[in-house]
């Protein structure tokens, strides 16, 4: 079991030489010839022979449908033509980038901003003219249960519906009295959104010198379209839909991957104590933490929908379709300082929704539940009772700084508790073990070897 954990790691473990680099396409090679020979698949292929070579044929088959998942998940943006353009751009594009030629991985990025832009474009005109919220419009949301659009103008169709539906929840979110206030409001907040999201794709790009921006800047006055420079944050899609293309448990680490990565692995963060997932527009709280501000409220529950967040209660920001780090990044905070919340519950039991404001003070959350733990249970072999010890680690965790949270200090400090037990058989069980840091996973075989 500890074998096949550490061959898993050469997978999905994190490992130090593979940090999110500001990257540029020279980087994009020799990242992807680090997965090629870490991986169990690829890393003792004879890379000359004809085998190597249908691999790598399928490896990139499955990039490209990964990479276009992560780009336009929802089937929001892209048409069928669109599509079939882009799998044309990603063909033969291993070669292309060991030759450091993105510029297919640049073109799809400028399809993809401008069909972001015409987005924009579209939710501005609709929301310019006078808006009357139509109660009887449906809309199927789950993309699996929707083919993509074969035209623009289909998209239109959908994204008309897909307004009602924004304007709709952003209503429900408007702390104003009048109708016409609360439809005014949330047309702001749903623009706002909008441009949000535009300004973020545009901000994709590696960290320009001052020079390089402004230089950057006037072509695209000249050229009268904006077309970033150097895309990075595309780069970091990629790379992340290459790794993927290896398995369910591999992935490229961008910057703010890494942040939530480290967080894990010191077992601790400054914030509320609540994990949150993006759904439909909505954020949605999926967990309380043991010991986090959001449990010890007893206001909150799972599958509550923040709606608005706010530093105080007089400056709350409607969050209705904002990007879940930017959420995330709004309600942590320093230890000791508010956020406030305004949540919607949705009732089954009756037609009326909860909707109410929660005030909350950060707190350092342990996250204990992610440790390692260990439990006792007795089982009858033969006529014998005998003493079991089942071992949990969720995930190979540690700080690199001295002193750090540990999990071979964690297990060393429970296999003592084991000895004193007496038991008469221990368990490892790494059934859930998502990975973690490549050095803790060998000093915790290291405990058993």
């Amino acid at each position: 079991m500890i074998l096949r954990s550490l061959i898993l790691c050469a997978l999905f473990c994190y490992l130090p030489g593979l940090r999110a680099l500001d990257l540029k396409c020279a980087y994009v090679h020799d990242i992807q010839e680090k997965y090629l020979n870490l991986h169990i698949s690829f890393s003792n292929f004879n890379k000359k022979k004809r085998g190597f070579k249908f691999k790598l044929t399928q490896l990139e088959k499955r990039v490209t449908e990964q990479f276009i998942k992560s780009i336009d998940p929802e089937k929001m943006y892209f048409t069928r033509s669109d599509i079939h353009n882009i799998r044309k751009h990603l063909r033969n594009i291993f070669k292309k980038v060991e030759k450091e030629d993105c510029s297919d991985l640049d073109a799809i990025y400028d399809l993809y901003y401008q069909r972001v832009s015409e987005r924009v474009d579209f939710a501005n005109k609709q929301l310019e003219s006078q808006f009357v919220l139509n109660k009887n419009i449906q809309i199927t949301l789950d993309p699996r249960k929707r083919k993509r659009n074969k035209t623009l103008r289909q998209i239109n169709q959908f994204h008309t519906r897909y307004l009602q539906y924004q304007m709709a929840n952003a209503i429900i979110a408007s702390d104003q009295e009048k109708h016409e206030d609360q439809v005014a409001e949330a047309k702001a907040n749903i623009l706002r959104n909008y441009n949000r999201h535009q300004q973020r794709v545009k901000t994709w790009t590696v960290n320009l010198s001052k020079e390089e921006k402004k230089q950057c800047r006037k072509r695209q006055k000249e050229n009268g379209k904006v077309k970033v420079c150097k895309p990075y944050k595309w780069y970091t899609f990629y790379l992340n839909s290459f790794a993927k293309g290896f398995d369910p448990h591999s992935g490229y680490l961008s910057r703010e991957d890494q942040e939530d990565f480290e967080i894990n692995m010191r077992l601790s963060l400054e914030g509320i104590g609540a994990s949150l997932s993006s759904r439909y527009g909505h954020t949605v709280i999926e967990k309380l933490l043991a010991g986090g501000a959001a449990i010890r409220s007893g206001k909150l529950k799972p599958k509550d929908k923040i709606l608005a967040v706010g530093q105080s209660l007089k400056k709350m920001v409607n969050i209705f379709n904002m990007d879940l780090r930017d959420v995330v990044n709004m309600i942590r905070g320093k230890k000791g300082t508010s956020v406030y919340l305004k949540v919607l519950r949705v009732s089954k039991k009756s037609e009326k929704n909860k909707i109410f404001t929660v005030r909350l003070v950060r707190d350092r959350v342990h996250l204990e539940e992610q440790a390692a733990t260990i439990y006792y249970f007795d089982r009858e072999i033969g006529d014998k009772k005998v003493k079991v010890a089942v071992l949990k680690t969720p995930s190979f965790y540690g700080e690199s700084r001295m002193g750090g949270r540990s999990v071979t200090r964690d297990v060393r400090r429970l296999l003592k508790q084991v000895r004193k037990k007496k038991v008469s058989a221990l368990v490892l069980d790494m059934s859930n073990n998502g990975g973690g840091v490549l050095t803790e996973a060998v000093n915790l075989a290291g405990l058993f070897f």
